[in-house]
């Protein structure tokens, strides 16, 4: 698959190298801003900055908690987030906070009408199959918002399972165990539906400003990490830098 690759972070994956990931190719990024009316992402300001400097196109997410108050957590998320960014923010739709299937189904819709009329555009959903069609179901406005999929193991997976009440996605995270340099952690890898034409037009038609160029410390910083990662991959290889294992 050609289309843009994007990356989604939040604290779990630790510092970000943003100017390292768009050199890698990788033109959008998700930030997690906070979850229900209570968390704030100890990262997300040195992330969403870090990702606007370094060029990529951003967006924002919120995780839902059906048992909390709608308003408050959009609340949250607005004074965290501030404004508007490059692509619709997101609505992460994955926990259930032990309520019914009608009240997840209610607070979804009051979250999502929320976050539209805070920041002037309808937001995406973040959700997956397993979750979704089970406890929301194909309601008759799920498919006003557009759909970002969780489903694994691409490219075994050549197509991800469409939630009940959508007929496409507009991004599909297809890995949750993704190397990508200038992070250390796993990562969430995505796709986005389209071309890079199309992803500058969804995110307001121009594109993102060229990243600066690397500093003399960013080049070390990078050669210090492929060095790592290539002996960590010749060792699973049976090899220890010296010759193969005996």
């Amino acid at each position: 698959m050609t289309s843009p690759q994007g990356i989604d972070v939040s604290r779990w994956v630790g510092q970000v190298n943003w100017p390292a990931v768009k050199a890698a190719g990788y033109s959008f990024a998700a930030v997690r801003a906070t979850v229900g009316d209570f968390y704030t992402d100890e990262r997300f300001a040195e992330n969403w900055q870090g990702a606007k400097a370094a060029g990529l196109y951003r967006c924002a997410y919120h995780a839902l908690r059906p048992d909390d108050p709608a308003v408050a957590q959009i609340d949250r998320f607005e004074r965290v987030v501030g404004g508007a960014g490059d692509l619709p923010h997101v609505l992460d739709v994955e926990v259930d906070g032990g309520q019914t299937n009608a009240t997840i189904r209610a607070r979804t819709l009051e979250c999502l009408q929320l976050m539209e009329a805070r920041f002037g555009r309808k937001p995406l959903v973040y959700t997956a199959d397993w979750f979704w069609t089970p406890r929301l179901g194909p309601v008759d406005w799920a498919d006003d918002y557009d759909l970002w999929v969780a489903h694994y193991y691409w490219p075994q997976v050549t197509s991800p399972t469409i939630p009940a009440g959508w007929m496409k996605w507009k991004i599909w995270q297809h890995s949750n165990k993704g190397r990508v340099p200038g992070i250390s952690a796993s990562s969430d890898l995505n796709f986005f539906g389209g071309t890079m034409e199309e992803l500058a037009a969804y995110a307001g038609g121009s594109p993102p400003p060229p990243p600066p160029p690397p500093t003399l410390e960013n080049r070390v910083e990078n050669l210090e990490r492929w060095a790592e990662e290539l002996d960590a991959w010749a060792r699973t290889q049976g090899y220890d830098g010296v010759g193969p294992r005996g």
